[in-house]
């Protein structure tokens, strides 16, 4: 089982990402963050693909809701 979190502290503006899980080196492939645009995370039978590509959709200025 993973387990992932997001923050957000509205009133600085910051953003985080954790995850916990019995895999080895699961900060390599779940949490996703790029600073000045968001975080995201990817579980289960995680594609780096997906975690890259949903920043850098952020990058190009799609919406959250866009990237879901």
């Amino acid at each position: 089982m993973t387990l992932s979190v997001l923050g957000l502290d509205a009133a600085r503006g910051q953003l985080g990402v954790a995850s916990a899980t019995h895999g080895v080196a699961v900060g390599a492939r779940v949490p996703w963050a790029r600073s000045g645009v968001g975080v995201a995370v990817t579980q289960a039978m995680t594609r780096r693909a997906l975690g890259r590509g949903s920043i850098d959709e952020l990058t190009a200025g799609a919406t959250p809701q866009a990237v879901l």
